[in-house]
């Protein structure tokens, strides 16, 4: 959903206090939606032509200039043809300005987020393979990018190279490539070279399992996998094709749900935190010795281990790798009550500001659970590709509680993985809502 939508309905309400409705006001409701509408249909029309992307500059303003005149020539046609006369030429000419306008301004403001937040983000590794005229372009284009954090490492060939701009930067064979990724923390890899079915599928599936993006200069025939994105590097007129399995690996819609993320958890601290965090803190010192709060090591977003936040609802044990169960002896009389209504969770919203988790997002389970069903499960890597969440897909599904046999994780795994393979920002909404009404039906498996 484009962000302008929202921008839209605010600038119809503000162009209210100075727009001269002929017949009243009544209309009004109707005439917003007809704005709103306009936009979408504007929005992906251009988009349908020039694609959607943050990365590319110029597709960027392409994208965005193309849908402002379909939106400008969809308003002119309805009003127009429809002959509405509620609401004056002159009023239409401000908000039509005023709408586009902000959309203009709040979208160039996440194009400069998005290169802010590049150029602050971690430096990323980079290995291009292959010595050729594609190679040196994407060379070339990542030295001129300033608004990248980034670290060319150097070149692999499956040959010695002849030119000396690659020969100063020329690293090895193609053998060499994993073990090189692996020493110096490789974060992307791009492929240049003709096709190599097996080369490229063995290549695919170590990049998987190391949380590299590899990217591939089309011609190829890319048959690998069912799912391909095409994207662009910035200073580079080259598109770049990479199999994903998220939408979420996208700049601009991580940057959307980070966005939504802080929004969200904010407003819950304030709202929530500020209220029961005294009552249930107080509650659990009363009912057991003990910390507040209980801090435990969690795997997150490319298995990177965090510090995740909860309250205390357990005896001071040492068997924290240990899941809860039914009944379970350690389990406070407060503890109960907080885990049946998932109140524990609470602090986790903390974790969600620091960028350690999501509002919505595969659950972050114990190390023990990393260690034991990834030699099980081939593709269970796979949901720690993105930031784990607060609530998620798995546990709105009924995947929730304490995991007794191997399908229940195989369970699990499948709804994370529809997950981030279809999501969106209303997805995201509608897993929040769905969650509030559990809190209130109950769930049988929340202990």
């Amino acid at each position: 959903m484009d962000g302008g939508i929202i921008l839209l309905v605010i600038n119809f309400l503000q162009s209210y206090n100075f727009v001269q409705f002929k017949n009243g006001t009544d209309a009004m409701a109707l005439i917003n939606w007809g704005f709103v509408s306009s936009w979408m249909v504007a929005i992906l029309s251009a988009s349908f032509i020039y694609g959607i992307s943050i990365v590319n500059k110029r597709i960027f303003y392409k994208q965005l200039i193309l849908a402002t005149l379909f939106y400008f020539s969809i308003q002119t046609v309805l009003f127009a043809l429809g002959k509405i006369d509620i609401i004056s030429p002159s009023s239409i000419l401000v908000i039509l300005l005023a709408t586009t306008g902000s959309i203009f301004l709040f979208r160039s403001f996440l194009f400069l987020c998005y290169k802010l937040m590049n150029f602050f983000g971690s430096k990323k590794r980079i290995i291009i393979i292959g010595c050729n005229q594609k190679a040196e372009l994407l060379a070339r284009g990542f030295a001129s990018n300033t608004s990248r954090n980034l670290e060319f490492f150097g070149f692999f060939n499956n040959y010695d190279p002849e030119a000396e701009y690659f020969k100063k930067n020329f690293k090895g064979y193609l053998e060499s490539v994993k073990p090189f990724c692996v020493e110096h923390q490789i974060n992307e890899i791009y492929y240049t070279l003709r096709t190599d079915n097996e080369y490229i599928k063995d290549l695919s599936n170590f990049a998987d399992t190391n949380f590299i993006f590899l990217g591939f200069v089309p011609d190829l025939e890319m048959q690998q996998r069912k799912v391909i994105d095409t994207t662009y590097v910035d200073h580079v007129d080259l598109p770049i094709i990479s199999f994903r399995y998220s939408p979420l690996q996208r700049k601009g819609n991580s940057l959307l749900k980070r966005t939504f993320d802080v929004f969200f958890s904010s407003i819950a601290i304030l709202v929530l935190g500020l209220f029961l965090l005294p009552i249930i803190a107080l509650a659990i010192r009363i009912d057991s010795r003990g910390p507040i709060f209980f801090v435990q090591k969690r795997p997150g977003r490319n298995n990177q281990l965090f510090d995740c936040y909860k309250f205390r609802t357990m005896v001071v044990n040492n068997q924290t790798e240990k899941s809860a169960t039914k009944s379970d002896s350690r389990i406070t009389r407060v503890g109960a009550i907080l885990r049946k209504t998932s109140l524990d969770e609470l602090p986790q919203f903390y974790n969600v500001l620091k960028g350690d988790m999501s509002i919505v997002g595969p659950r972050p389970n114990l190390i023990y659970h990393l260690n034991y069903y990834t030699q099980l499960i081939p593709e269970y890597y796979k949901r720690h590709i993105i930031t784990p969440g607060i609530t998620g897909f798995a546990q709105i599904s009924g995947c929730r509680g304490e995991i007794q046999e191997h399908h229940h994780m195989k369970k699990r795994l499948k709804y994370d993985l529809l997950y981030m393979q279809n999501w969106s920002l209303v997805m995201d909404l509608k897993i929040i809502g769905k969650t509030i009404l559990k809190l209130f039906e109950g769930d049988e498996k929340a202990y």
